[in-house]
C-alpha cells in the first residue's frame, strides 16, 4: 500500500514505510535533516525542501531486498518543485532512480545502489543501476556529485554530460 505524508516546517523529518512509500506534498521543510525510507519504492511526487541546513537522505530499499526503486516526479502545477539541501547533501540510495525532477544543492548529490548493480552512465544506458543524461540534467550539485558505490560490479559511460562538459 502507499503511505502519503505532509509536513512543513519540521524541527527534523524522519519517514519511513513498510512497503511503498509515496510523499505527494508542494513542500516539506526542515532545518536540520530529513530522511526518508521504503522497504520497497519510494516516490516523491512533490519538492523536498530544505531550508537552512541539513542533509536529505532518500532510501528506496530499505530492507536491501533489492526491489526498492527511487520516483521523483516533476509536477507542473508546483513552482520551484526541486529537492533542496541548502547546507547538505543529498544521498539517494534504490536499486534504480528515476530522476523528472530538479535536485538542487549547495554540497554533494550521492545516488547510490542499494545492492551489488551493474551501472550504467549517460546515452543509452544499460545496468541495473541507471542515470541517462536527462537525469544527469536534473542534477545540481555545487560541490560534486557520485553516481555509485562498492557494490558497483561493472560500468558502462556512453556520452555522458554533466554541467555542459564531456564525462570521461
Amino acid at each position: 500500500g502507499d503511505a502519503a505524508n505532509t509536513g512543513t516546517n519540521l524541527v527534523s523529518a524522519v519517514i519511513s514505510s513498510e512497503v511503498d512509500l509515496t510523499i505527494k506534498t508542494a513542500r516539506m521543510t526542515s532545518s536540520t535533516a530529513m530522511d526518508l525510507s521504503a522497504k520497497d519504492d519510494l516516490t516523491l511526487d512533490g519538492g523536498v525542501y530544505i531550508i537552512g541546513g541539513g542533509d536529505v537522505d532518500l532510501d528506496a530499499d530499505s530492507d536491501s531486498t533489492g526491489s526498492g526503486d527511487f520516483f521523483y516526479n516533476n509536477l507542473a502545477e508546483i513552482t520551484n518543485d526541486r529537492i533542496e539541501a541548502s547546507a547538505g547533501v543529498v544521498n539517494i540510495t534504490a536499486d534504480d532512480v528515476h530522476i523528472d525532477g530538479m535536485i538542487k544543492v549547495a554540497n554533494s548529490v550521492n545516488l547510490m545502489p542499494r545492492t551489488s548493480s551493474t551501472l550504467g552512465v549517460g546515452n543509452h544506458v544499460s545496468g541495473e543501476f541507471d542515470v541517462d543524461n536527462s537525469e544527469l540534467a536534473n542534477t545540481v550539485s555545487g560541490t560534486m556529485l557520485t553516481i555509485g558505490n562498492e557494490l558497483i560490479t561493472a560500468a558502462t559511460i556512453d556520452g555522458a554530460r554533466y554541467k555542459e562538459s564531456e564525462m570521461t
